[in-house]
């Protein structure tokens, strides 16, 4: 899971930080509930940041299930079966292109993608606009058969310095 930072490919603001906090709480609550899963929670810290909600929550909750780490998400890539975003990302990008299952998902009166992202990333892009309908869309992915959620970018054959001059 990767935490939210305002460097998105969006163009509005992340939602209120309170509702952010309840966001988080509710996704670690669903996360102790798959006991026969391990998830690990991508933090991020800003330089001389020592105190995470998140991280915070997962000790004094005492869900076992739950690591925190806050080193490159790329780190587990070839150790993961699947990855959650709680806002599209270059991490998400990055997941993609490694063909790895992954979800996003965006509060679409908050964020605003660009065009083409909604056909390009299929059922791994997903609009939430409560709580509790962010957790379905969450709790579905989780069940749902992996091979789904891979999406297929098609890459053009033409040559970087062709792409930028045209």
């Amino acid at each position: 899971m990767c935490y939210p930072w305002p460097q998105r490919p969006v163009e509005k603001g992340q939602p209120f930080p309170m509702e952010y906090l309840r966001w988080h709480k509710e996704l670690l609550k669903l996360f102790q509930n798959y006991s026969d899963y391990k998830f690990i929670w991508k933090g991020s810290l800003l330089e001389g940041q020592e105190f995470d909600f998140v991280n915070s929550t997962i000790i004094n909750q005492e869900y076992n299930n739950i690591e925190y780490h806050v080193n490159k998400l790329s780190k587990w890539f070839n150790k993961v079966e699947k990855m959650i975003f709680d806002t599209p990302s270059t991490a998400f990008f990055e997941s993609i292109f490694s063909g790895i299952p992954s979800l996003a998902l965006y509060r679409e009166n908050d964020q605003i993608l660009r065009e083409n992202a909604y056909k390009e990333f299929g059922v791994s892009l997903k609009a939430y606009n409560s709580i509790d309908e962010g957790i379905k869309i969450v709790e579905r992915f989780l069940n749902d058969n992996s091979k789904e959620y891979i999406v297929d970018i098609k890459i053009p054959e033409s040559k970087l310095i062709e792409i930028i001059l045209s």
